[in-house]
Formats: structure tokens, sequence, C-alpha cells
């Protein structure tokens, strides 16, 4: 039984805010990561298209810390030690792929937990200093920068895996389901919605 969060998306918020949208927005995240991450083979976690991309081991600490970077502008706290000059990219601090995925979606879950606290006032009126520049911002650019670059970089995961002929198994995204065929050790013991519109 694995025990990640998002094997399938959360239930839609009762009332529909900024806040809820933003929560739902950050749920197809993990949900999206969860499955374009299972199944990694070793080869595929140094697997590049080209010189010029990320490897996918580069990817995946990326994204983390994106998801660090979000979790501070959300919750006010301090980055965790290193990530606010991205030192987890460097290849002697590569993380087990095991690991990475767990603290990488344990990060999307508080930043989860914290926006359930906030109202929409409160959201309207948070200001952020990221790592990059001095300038604080409001919420919009969390929404266009580090949460819009997560999503892109998983994408990216997907089209990697199947360039490397390791495709991922097709959650099915737009009911937040997972695949049919998610093997029965690395899934919860749970039953599958069947559908003939299963996503890739």
């Amino acid at each position: 039984m694995n025990e990640l969060p998002y094997y399938r998306i959360p239930e839609t918020p009762e009332n529909m805010t900024a806040t809820t949208v933003l929560i739902r927005l950050l749920d197809g995240l993990g949900f999206r990561y969860r499955w374009a991450t299972e199944g990694l083979r070793a080869e595929d976690m140094e697997f590049q298209p080209c010189s010029t991309s990320m490897k996918v081991w580069e990817l995946l600490a990326h994204i983390h810390w994106l998801l660090i970077v979000s979790e501070e502008f959300i919750t006010g706290k301090e980055l965790e030690k290193g990530a606010r000059t991205g030192k987890e990219l460097e290849k002697g601090t590569q993380m087990r792929l095991d690991e990475r995925r767990k603290k990488t979606l344990d990060t999307v879950v508080r930043i989860r937990e914290a926006l359930l606290e906030l109202d929409d006032e409160n959201l309207e009126n948070r200001m952020y200093s990221p790592p990059w520049d001095e300038r604080e911002f409001p919420i919009w650019n969390l929404i266009n920068g580090p949460l819009s670059d997560v999503l892109t970089h998983v994408g990216q995961i997907a089209s990697w895996r199947r360039i490397n002929d390791n495709p991922i198994l097709g959650a099915f995204v737009f009911y937040g389901e997972p695949p049919a065929r998610a093997h029965p050790s690395t899934s919860y013991t749970t039953s599958s919605t069947q559908s003939s519109d299963e996503e890739q």
C-alpha cells in the first residue's frame, strides 16, 4: 500500500471562492505529479531529450524547489535550509526518488492546508519577495509564476518518459481517478473508476 497523497483527487470544495479555486488548482497539480512520477526507472532519472534540457531528476528537484517557494509565499514561513538559493539542484544532493516524491507531495498538502485557513481578503493582501527578486509581489505572480512552472515541468516529465519508452499509467485527470491499470503493490486498495476516455 502506497502512503503517498493524491492517489485520487480530493472532493471538490463546498463553496467557490478565490481561495477554493486556488486549492483546486493545487489539487490538480498534486494529482498529476503523483501519477507522472509513478513507476519512474533508474534510467529515466538520467534521461534528457537534448543536452540543453534538464534531466528527469533535475526536473523533480526543480519542481520540489518551486513548491517550497510557493509554500513560503502562502504561509510566510522561512524556506527549508538551502532552498532559497536552490542548492538542492546540485548533483551532489540528488535525493532518492521515493524521498523526493514524498517530500514534494507533502509540500503540496501543507500548502493546501494553509490555504484552507485563509479567506479571500487575506489571500488578496498577501505579498511576498521571492528568492530571485527583492521586490514584493501579490498572489497573481504565484499563479502565473511558480505554480504554472510546476504544471509545465510535470508535463515535461510525462513527455520525457514517453520518449524514453516508459509512458505514464493513464490517470483519469478529468475525473481525478487513478489509472485502471495501477499495480496493486503501488496503490491503495480501492476500486478504480472504469472509463473509455483514459487520459495519458
